[in-house]
């Protein structure tokens, strides 16, 4: 019941987060060709800063409320000690910038943008990034999977149809949007509380001196990676603002939302993954543990390596189909940023399991040294050549250069150490080989489609039809031929198709 408990968790996640991935990339595609690159880089810009400082305060302690959600079951009090600490890192960012910053500051900090704006664009990523995360995290604990997605969906559909008339009326603004997502995030998380929550959080023995230990032996290590973390993300969006400007921010920007459309799937996964390796550590379940972290790291690579194998060709027809002109100095670094999701991916996965059985000190070592290492690389990539510190100044395409290539450092130190630690395979070989052949897959596709279209006469949309045809079959074909190369057995394709199939029937 367990194992199929879990493969349908999956699918559920992955199908709808596959509709979600959809309409976010139409979402952020609006949004970018109704604001401009200037607009959507300060939109971007104001995102990245506070996430920055998200992860500063949160210091882990999202990862512990989770982790320690999963193991066993939590009542009430500690929900709640949990709430009132989120309501702490909500106020603190509110009164400094509100009140005891000095403008100066502000305006240096937050390049060209207005108090107001910074005031918003904060309460808005604290609901989406905080308060809603929460909620998930919570549902998910207690396997409510289905319902957490409904929500997910419910939130992507309506601030899809919102933006839409945004987009046809010519009303798109920073203050609107900022205000949307606050709203929107806002009334999902008040239902949500009542609906996942309900009557499943009891009356618990709270003891508050041993849940501090819990957090404290959980965070403490994270403490100093949450602090590095910030100066990395805070790093690379001011560096940008300040060498590149806005309009860089905003190519930078629509690369990054057009390439981690895919993440959306793995994000969602990653909660059920986290759930089931915590439970099988606790239960020492170290066999369950090695084929579940095999399969899951298989399976959204080879997902993610498939999705960014057939866009890369098409960067180009991309930004000036979905974009406009204004946008096509972000093609070099879309085709570079499309590659970012497959490692990231493995990092996500190594990163959760690494906090799933409590090996923070590991995760720390590993991923803070190429932290350490990001911070000046940033600057080295962003700064003018005529600087003190003379630089590169590659704008948008350094971004993406430095993101996918420390990325793929990072995770695989991490899944190697995990390998190690555990004496499992590190699947170093595979990565390599998976990814060549399905990048030749892909440019074979777009000049095969090409080639027809030269012959007879296509439009844009016919072309990439007859590639994505051409992409599907020989990956159908291969996929059956040798399914482990992407985590499964021919027996579970068959099943998963056939219950897809109803599913669809059903709805």
């Amino acid at each position: 019941m367990l194992k199929f408990s879990v493969r349908s968790r999956f699918a559920i996640s992955f199908f709808s987060n596959a509709l979600r991935g959809l309409l976010s990339l139409v979402t952020g595609l609006l949004i970018g060709r109704g604001l401009g690159p200037q607009s959507y880089g300060d939109f971007v810009f104001l995102l990245g800063t506070f996430v920055g400082i998200k992860v500063f305060l949160d210091m882990g302690s999202t990862h512990a409320f989770y982790t320690i959600m999963c193991r066993k079951p939590r009542g009430r009090k500690f929900v709640a000690s949990y709430f009132i600490w989120q309501g702490l890192q909500f106020l603190l960012p509110l009164i400094f910038i509100g009140l005891l910053f000095p403008e100066q500051w502000i305006y240096q900090i937050w390049i060209g943008q207005e108090k107001g704006m910074i005031l918003l664009a904060f309460v808005a990523v604290f609901m989406k990034d905080n308060a809603w995360v929460t909620m998930s995290n919570i549902g998910e604990s207690f396997r409510l999977t289905h319902k957490v997605q409904i929500f997910n969906l419910s939130i992507v559909v309506t601030h899809f149809l919102l933006v839409v008339v945004l987009f046809w009326t010519q009303h798109l603004s920073l203050y609107v949007l900022f205000g949307l997502i606050f709203i929107e995030y806002l009334i999902a998380t008040c239902v949500a509380f009542h609906v996942l929550c309900g009557n499943r959080l009891k009356d618990e023995e709270f003891d508050g001196k041993k849940v501090w230990n819990e957090y404290f032996n959980f965070c403490a290590p994270l403490i100093l990676y949450s602090w590095l973390g910030f100066g990395s993300l805070f790093a690379d969006r001011w560096f940008l603002q300040a060498f590149g400007g806005s309009e860089e921010q905003g190519f930078y920007g629509i690369g990054y939302q057009l390439a981690v459309v895919s993440l959306l799937a793995t994000t969602s996964l990653l909660r059920i993954y986290w759930k089931e390796i915590a439970e099988a550590h606790e239960n020492n379940d170290l066999e369950r543990m090695c084929k579940l972290h095999q399969k899951v790291c298989r399976f959204l690579y080879m997902a993610a390596t498939l999705v960014s194998g057939f866009l890369i060709p098409w960067s180009e027809e991309i930004v000036r189909l979905f974009l406009g002109s204004s946008y096509l100095g972000s093609v070099p670094a879309l085709s570079v940023m499309f590659l970012y999701p497959i490692y990231q991916s493995l990092g996500l996965i190594g990163g959760s399991f690494l906090l799933a059985v409590g090996k923070t000190r590991p995760k720390v070592v590993l991923e803070g040294l190429v932290i350490i290492v990001a911070i000046p690389v940033s600057y080295f990539i962003q700064a003018p050549v005529d600087a003190k510190l003379p630089g590169l100044e590659l704008g948008s395409l350094g971004m993406a250069l430095k993101m996918v290539i420390l990325c793929v450092v990072s995770s695989n130190l991490v899944l190697w150490w995990i390998a190690r630690h555990y004496g499992w395979k590190f699947d170093w070989v595979y990565q390599v080989l998976a990814l060549a052949g399905v990048l030749v897959l892909g440019q074979l596709s777009f000049e095969g489609a090409n080639f027809l279209g030269s012959m007879v006469a296509m439009n844009l949309f016919f072309k990439g039809s007859m590639a994505l045809l051409i992409y599907a079959l020989v990956v159908g074909i291969s996929l059956w031929s040798v399914p482990w190369v992407a985590g499964l057995t021919r027996n579970e394709i068959k099943t998963q198709f056939f219950q897809t199939l109803q599913f669809l029937k059903k709805s």
